[in-house]
């Protein structure tokens, strides 16, 4: 654990996924919610529509990341943090048409990409732990980043937007929900920088990548 947390590349990489699952995990839990008191869905056509648009975006998101920074790594292995921060950054006002189309409809379609690229973040960052960690510590490596970014993610993203909400409902009523995914968006900003940092530490660590298969 102590070796965890002392290697750099290892620790920015749980950060910085830690602030994905953050929100991630919020936009898991609330659009549904939000879909249904704020633009009006029916909870038959959210448990259809809502569930096609995460269930394909969330697949795509994974496998076409690792695919994704597969190819890129090979040149640059700052790729496994580069492509996270791009994909977030590339969102973000996405997230704003989600919160104030005029129709469901579109709503969910603005969804669709943050969606998309709110699961981009786990296959490059498991790639670097396999890659940063020596092959003794690799599962034990796995099993902390996966720890972090659940303890930050889950613990914190779906809690605090329920936190604002809650706070606002007495003056906003419904519409505090919107509010409290508003107030989501500082913290996208936050994991680009953080994935922006995490690549600083990537090319330092590639000697101990190269002691084991590469990802």
């Amino acid at each position: 654990q102590g070796q965890f947390f002392s290697n750099r590349t290892l620790l920015l990489t749980a950060f910085s996924s830690g602030l994905s699952a953050f929100v991630g995990y919020a936009m898991l839990v609330w659009p549904p919610q939000f879909l249904a008191r704020v633009k009006g869905m029916e909870l038959t056509e959210i448990a259809v529509w809502y569930a096609i648009v995460t269930g394909v975006t969330s697949a795509i998101g994974t496998f076409g990341a690792g695919w994704l920074v597969d190819r890129l790594g090979k040149h640059n292995p700052k790729a496994y943090a580069l492509v996270p921060a791009a994909v977030f950054a590339i969102s973000l006002p996405f997230y704003f048409g989600f919160l104030f189309a005029p129709t469901w409809q579109l709503s969910l379609l603005f969804l669709a990409v943050p969606s998309l690229m709110n699961n981009m973040y786990l296959a490059p960052a498991l790639a670097v732990v396999q890659n940063a960690a020596p092959p003794q510590q690799r599962t034990v490596s796995g099993a902390l980043l996966l720890f972090v970014l659940n303890l930050i993610g889950l613990g914190g993203g779906p809690v605090y937007v329920g936190m604002v909400s809650d706070a606002l409902a007495p003056e906003h009523g419904a519409n505090s929900l919107t509010y409290g995914l508003l107030a989501l968006l500082p913290f996208v900003a936050l994991t680009v920088g953080a994935h922006l940092l995490a690549s600083t530490s990537i090319p330092r660590f590639a000697p101990a990548a190269d002691k084991g298969a590469r990802a």
